[in-house]
């Protein structure tokens, strides 16, 4: 069985809500588009980690508007065009204005390792956990730095929403 933070988060708030979307069929009730905080918050995370890497905003912002669209589906043709390109803008704001304040205080102080990290840590192994199968923990790391003044390694955490329940 794998699981992650928002696995976590949902059997929390309600264990056949985590059943449904993560393991009813083997995969869960998967929607065939992207909630549209979620897609925003992908675009956003998207831009921000080319930022870190070095690339500008404006030479990523195409790529990332593409998969934004695809993320969204056919829900997005329920959107009128104006919404959609003020939830782009405000993105495409957010991001560029972290790249010019906040980004170069980190850069002044930290090397990127790498970003966007995916990582399965298996926590229990084969039979014994309840269903019979292992155990691993998903994890998406948004950014893996350095601080230069000791190498010590910091990871760098994005938050784009907040549930306000």
């Amino acid at each position: 069985m794998k699981f992650s933070r928002s696995h976590r988060e949902t059997d929390t708030f309600c264990r056949l809500m985590r059943f449904l979307n993560y393991h009813f069929g083997g995969t869960g009730i998967v929607p065939t588009a992207t909630p549209l905080p979620l897609a925003l918050g992908s675009f956003v995370h998207g831009l921000l980690g080319d930022a870190l890497i070095g690339h500008q905003v404006t030479d990523r912002l195409e790529k990332r508007t593409m998969e934004f669209h695809k993320d969204m589906g056919p829900a997005i043709h329920a959107m009128p065009p104006r919404s959609i390109k003020r939830e782009l803008a405000l993105g495409e704001g957010l991001v560029r204005a972290w790249a010019k304040i906040r980004m170069p205080r980190i850069l002044d102080k930290f090397k990127v390792l790498s970003v966007e990290l995916e990582e399965d840590t298996v926590l229990k192994e084969g039979a014994g956990s309840g269903w019979g199968e292992e155990i691993v923990f998903m994890q998406r790391k948004d950014g893996i730095l350095s601080r230069k003044e000791d190498n010590a390694i910091v990871v760098l955490e994005f938050k784009t929403t907040r549930d306000k329940s």
